[in-house]
């Protein structure tokens, strides 16, 4: 390594010098940005209720969503169902080749609302429903 030849060349370069003025505002806007990065990507958990003092319980989203994806496709009627779901809202988009969305939709709507209020959750996430079809298609 050439260090005597890098510690010259560094000797030579002030604080006040373009480069080194040009890489400090790189490194400082790269922090911030690395920074803002770390604080919008927090860990999403959707809260339970506390089961007893100094206990605090924490659910993922997609723990939420297997949970309520399980009991949608075991109802009658419906072949298929994708769930996605927050700390604010749950969302179902089934399928079924038996039933037409005005059959099925407050169906599953009620059975999701029965699950979530069976959920020791600390605030009730509003459901969201969609059923495709392909009766409704005709």
């Amino acid at each position: 390594m050439p260090w005597p030849d890098w510690r010259d060349r560094l000797a030579e370069v002030s604080w006040e010098s373009t480069p080194v003025q040009v890489t400090a505002w790189f490194t400082a806007v790269a922090g911030l940005a690395l920074l803002v990065a770390a604080v919008l990507s927090r860990r999403r958990e959707v809260p339970l209720r506390d089961p007893a003092p100094g206990v605090t319980v924490r659910t993922s989203p997609r723990s939420l969503a297997r949970i309520v994806g399980t009991r949608v496709r075991a109802q009658d009627d419906v072949t298929g169902a994708s769930v996605s779901a927050t700390g604010r809202k749950v969302r179902v988009r089934a399928s079924s080749r038996l039933a037409g969305e005005e059959q099925l939709r407050p169906r599953l709507t009620g059975v999701v609302a029965d699950l979530l209020a069976d959920l020791p959750l600390v605030r009730t996430p509003r459901v969201s429903v969609v059923v495709d079809s392909p009766r409704d298609r005709r």
